[in-house]
């Protein structure tokens, strides 16, 4: 008779060997359940140690499949129990299905006595067999698998040693065997992990030989598992051979491993995360943007599916950290630091070393961006976190480096000795830790060097400054010419040598200016552009500070066009490219002043009509010029551009570059952008003239130009770039200070102007042949208001001249160029309190948005009715990221990136009652980019803003009675705003705060 147990045993075998056959979650499960059942009707202790045998594989399966990760626990429990049974004539089944348990326990928990049990208990498996026995093959490789498995946990060399051999007789005696394909996998793991662990190189040749045959013989079941493990062989080969082939077939491998994997399986975050890390190392090196983009998608899809308990899941947080990180410094997206910060932190909370450190570097760059405190404080702590976690680490001497960026961040910000001697200290501790032969130990000595130089600078110590150049002069001299990295570290060299020159007073000497040079010769084409941008900044400054004038100029311009190659016209690249520009903020008054050195007043005009403006050129570029090439050829060009500052490899980046210059060439036949020449520039200012206005290291100068006429040099010696820094702080701290439009604020202002007077437009206006000035500032001159200069009780700039100002002569031109709309439609925007009504806008306006009606939606959907455009409104300006300004209307705000991105065909005059909205930002001052300048660019040809916040009344004041006097002539508009500055500053002949704001830009 079949009894009830007789057909739960029956059920449940062919239920487990179904769930070992498929991937099907619904086997196993079931299995789980009859078993279970199976096990409390059996009295019999042979019969039950079976059918807790096969619980426990039954659980172990139920996990693969996407089972409850208690089943793994619930599978050792169900192992132990059958085991107890010690004269069962199946011990050696029992004692290898618990070892397979564990082994799945171990590698959820990294708890190291379910290892050392697996191995235990897998060793007694394989000894109780007899010779000749057919499961001796398989139980040899579940010794092999188990032994490679505590290898890699404990760091036993011994145990890989005894892997390799177990595995390799594993395969002997399974020549014919159905699992020939398991034990290869399992043998090529072996050698993977004795070369991990510091065997021959031959392993790791014969790790990737054997998965290949693997993955080659492996039946359907077994594929996934198989090209995984050859993938990560692969990548392993790569780090070794550097050979681009080993690590696009690792890429190839993990993406054939996810595609074969349930998503429901516990194996899927493995080898999603696995793919992840794979595609960002290919993106490191191979410089290919949807390579970063894959990888933070799998990283993101690993960690979602990793319960939280999993011991892998801080390695994983932190690789998606370091991916975001990555991706930030690509587009400079916020949102992907803010979601580094995040992860990073949540990794950091397990307290490994490696994800503190990486959160530690994920703050501090986030605090250089948005400068705030609190991200700097937990840099510090999580740096110092990783460093005393990480003691035994390998990679110690990146993480004291780490924490060394962020505490001389704090030193300068607030000072306190005690991070910069630790700084000094730690930067040391790499060096010394770090072997001659690390990859990172040159990086580490320029480091060191740098971070001397910061104290040297401080304590003024001569012995530091002498240390820096050492430990930077070596750093480059061990540097091959084809590392991306030497661009770098021959650019820390040069800053330190002109630092020595500027402390000492001795000249920069001949010998390391020649080094320098033929380095910067050598490299060309082979460093990332942004790197190149930098050197040819600090080589071409320490030229023009030994004076060698001539060559200053060649290097500077140099930089100055390969800084315009790296920026694009796209909106989603601008805040990254806003920052890329404030970090060389300084390069065009450089560069100006090497050609003004030269006496080359014409070089002068076109070195800073190309790096000015850059990224306004670039989205008018990307409108028209590009528009003229091949959308093809437009895309690849701006491809390549991306990939030349990250691509690792030499030989690629030499054929990208090469690639890149024929693609210029070909822009350049067909128009598209180049660096402008002075004659055509010049007759952007006909019947008038631009004023080019710079201070350099020696001190100021102007060029002035007129349609007709050689350019005119002006030399400024009251100007000097100490007297530029302090009178703009000084600026800054007034006009923001939200004070009365009198008093200290208005004290202040009138010294700003009286100097501007003296130093600056004084002198510059003697030899203007024209009423009609265009200014154009370099650098910080660029937060001055130029037209309002004057000294007290004498005519001013705002009595001699009619002032304008532009971004840069091309800017100009096409707006001169486009003739004026005939017809004034006039749309008013207000919104907020003390601003005008809807009354008041009816008076000024063809059409008003006033409070409620005034939303983001409704304005920019009715921008292209009209020519004319009044904002009254509030505005929100960054001073380190002016980008991410915006206009503030009902309920949201408008950004400058919308406002940028508009196409507008028949807008004529802007008029921006708003706060700030002509002030260029602290970092981008030659950038122009603000409220105002994103009209420019959305196609008003005149734009009239505030270069700082404005009063209310006075505001209003000043917008009627410029609607009043323009009426239709929009041409007039610089005329008519000069009126009414007038009229306010003799209204308010003691508060310049209140008028000198206001300033015109366009024709």
């Amino acid at each position: 008779m079949i009894t009830d147990v007789d057909l739960l045993e029956h059920h449940g075998g062919r239920l487990l060997s179904a769930a070992l056959d498929s991937a099907e979650p619904a086997f196993p499960r079931a299995a789980v359940v009859l078993l279970s059942r199976l096990v409390e009707l059996t009295d019999d202790l042979t019969a039950r140690a079976s059918f807790l045998s096969n619980l426990c594989l039954a659980h172990v399966e139920s996990h693969r499949c996407g089972g409850n990760p208690d089943d793994l626990a619930a599978a050792v429990r169900a192992g132990e129990l059958s085991v107890r049974v010690v004269d069962h004539p199946d011990r050696p089944v029992l004692l290898s299905n618990l070892g397979i348990a564990l082994r799945a326990l171990h590698s959820r928990t990294q708890v190291s006595a379910h290892l050392d049990r697996a191995v235990e208990v897998v060793d007694e498996a394989f000894t109780a067999l007899p010779d000749g026995h057919p499961y001796q093959a398989l139980y040899l490789s579940n010794l092999a698998a188990a032994l490679t498995a505590r290898s890699l946990h404990a760091d036993r060399p011994s145990d890989a040693d005894l892997a390799v051999l177990h595995a390799k007789r594993s395969v002997e005696l399974g020549s014919g065997d159905s699992g020939l394909p398991m034990y290869l996998h399992r043998l090529a793991d072996a050698h993977f992990e004795r070369h991990r662990s510091g065997g021959p190189e031959e392993d790791l040749d014969a790790a990737v030989a054997c998965g290949e045959e693997a993955a080659r013989q492996a039946p359907p079941s077994q594929v996934a598992g198989a090209v995984s493990s050859l993938g990560v062989s692969y990548r392993r080969r790569y780090q070794r051979d550097r050979d681009l082939v080993d690590l696009d077939r690792a890429v190839e491998c993990a993406e054939v491993a996810v595609a074969r994997t349930g998503a429901g399986q516990p194996a899927m975050a493995t080898r999603m995360a696995n793919l992840g890390v794979t595609r960002q190392e290919r993106y490191e090196r191979a410089g290919r943007s949807a390579d970063l983009d894959a990888a933070v998608e799998a990283g993101e899809w690993a960690i979602g599916a990793t319960t939280p308990g999993d011991a892998v899941l801080p390695q994983r947080l932190s690789s998606l950290c370091a991916a975001y990180q990555l991706r930030y410094g690509r587009d400079g997206g916020k949102t992907d630091l803010d979601r580094a910060v995040d992860v990073g932190e949540w990794a950091a909370a397990h307290g490994e070393a490696d994800a503190l450190s990486n959160v530690a570097l994920a703050r501090w760059k986030r605090h250089v961006r948005d400068e705030d405190e609190a991200d700097l404080d937990r840099a510090v702590q999580a740096g110092e976190l990783a460093v005393a976690a990480g003691r035994a680490s390998p990679d110690l001497a990146a993480m004291r480096v780490n924490l060394g960026l962020a505490l001389v961040r704090r030193f300068e910000g607030r000072g306190a000795e005690a991070d910069l001697a630790r700084a000094v200290r730690i930067a040391r501790e790499a060096v010394d830790e770090s072997p001659a032969r690390h990859g990172d130990h040159l990086t580490y000595l320029s480091n060191l060097g740098n971070v001397l130089l910061r104290r040297c600078l401080h304590l003024r110590s001569t012995e530091d400054l002498d240390e820096a150049v050492e430990h930077s002069r070596r750093a480059v001299d061990l540097t091959p010419d084809d590392d991306p990295r030497v661009a770098v570290r021959l650019a820390n060299l040069a800053n330190v040598l002109l630092k020595q020159h500027e402390l000492t007073g001795r000249p920069v000497a001949r010998a390391d200016l020649q080094d320098v040079l033929a380095r910067c010769g050598r490299i060309k084409g082979t460093c990332p552009p942004t790197d190149m941008v930098r050197l040819g900044h600090r080589a071409g400054t320490l030229a023009y500070a030994a004076g060698s004038d001539e060559v200053a100029v060649g290097l500077l311009d140099d930089a100055v066009e390969l800084l315009s190659s790296t920026v694009t016209g796209e909106a989603w690249r601008r805040l990254d490219q806003e920052y890329w520009l404030g970090e060389n903020r300084r390069l065009i008054g450089d560069a100006v002043a090497a050609h003004h050195a030269v006496g080359d007043p014409e070089g002068a005009v076109e070195v800073a009509e190309s790096g000015r403006g850059v990224l306004l050129g670039a989205a008018f570029d990307a409108r028209a010029d590009l528009a003229r090439l091949d959308s093809e050829a437009a895309g690849r060009l701006r491809e390549v551009r991306e990939r030349l500052n990250r691509v690792g490899d030499r030989a690629e980046r030499a054929r990208l570059w090469a690639e890149h210059q024929d693609l210029l060439a070909g822009a350049h036949e067909a128009g598209a952008s180049r660096r402008p020449r002075f004659e055509e520039l010049r007759r952007a200012v006909a019947g008038g003239a631009a004023v080019l206005v710079n201070v350099g290291p020696r001190g100021g100068h102007a060029v002035v130009v007129t349609a007709d006429g050689p350019p005119r040099p002006v030399d400024l010696p009251l100007l000097t770039r100490a007297d530029v820094d302090r009178h703009a702080e000084a600026l800054l701290g007034a006009t923001y200070d939200g004070g009365e439009l009198r008093g200290v604020r208005g004290t202040v202002v009138v010294g700003v102007l009286e100097w501007l007077w003296t130093a600056v437009v004084g002198p510059v206006l003697e030899h203007v042949p024209s009423q009609r000035v265009w200014w154009l500032p370099v650098g910080v001159l660029g937060l001055f208001p130029l037209h309002a200069a004057q000294a007290p009780g004498r005519p001013g700039a705002l009595d001699l001249v009619v002032s304008s100002y532009t971004p840069t002569l091309r800017t100009l031109a096409r707006a001169r160029e486009r003739p004026a709309e005939p017809e004034r439609r006039v749309l008013g925007v207000a919104v907020g309190a003390g601003l005008p009504g809807g009354k008041e806008m009816a008076e000024l306006t063809d059409h008003a948005l006033v409070g409620p009606d005034a939303v983001p939606e409704r304005v920019l959907a009715a921008l292209p009715r009209f020519t004319w455009v009044y904002f009254a409104c509030h505005a929100d300006i960054d001073l380190r990221a002016p980008s991410s300004g915006a206009l503030h209307l009902h309920g949201a705000d408008l950004p400058v990136s919308e406002v940028n991105a508009l196409d507008l065909a028949h807008a004529e005059l802007a008029y921006l009652s708003a706060c700030s909205s002509g002030h260029r930002g602290v970092r981008h001052v030659d950038e122009s980019i603000h409220p105002a300048s994103a009209f420019q660019l959305a196609g008003f040809r005149h734009v009239v803003a505030g270069m700082w916040p404005l009063n209310h009344s006075v505001a209003k004041r000043a917008a009627k009675r410029f609607h009043h006097l323009v009426g239709d002539r929009s041409d007039t508009a610089a005329d008519v705003l000069r009126d009414v500055v007038r009229e306010l500053r003799t209204r308010y002949p003691d508060a310049p705060a209140a008028w000198a704001s206001l300033v015109h830009s366009g024709p």
